[in-house]
């Protein structure tokens, strides 16, 4: 059996509050597909407020 592993590049916390980002170089564009692998990473974590 294979588990699906999630990255997370960088994150911060205070409190409830959780922020998580990808890095990309500065020539990349943040596209709709990496924010919405972040929404769903964020999920893994018991946080109120998800950033």
């Amino acid at each position: 059996m294979h588990k699906k592993v999630r990255k997370i590049d960088i994150l911060g916390t205070s409190g409830q509050t959780m922020v998580y980002g990808e890095c990309k170089s500065k020539h990349d564009l943040v596209d709709t597909q990496a924010l919405d692998k972040l929404i769903l990473c964020s999920q893994m974590f018991p946080y109120v407020d998800n950033h």
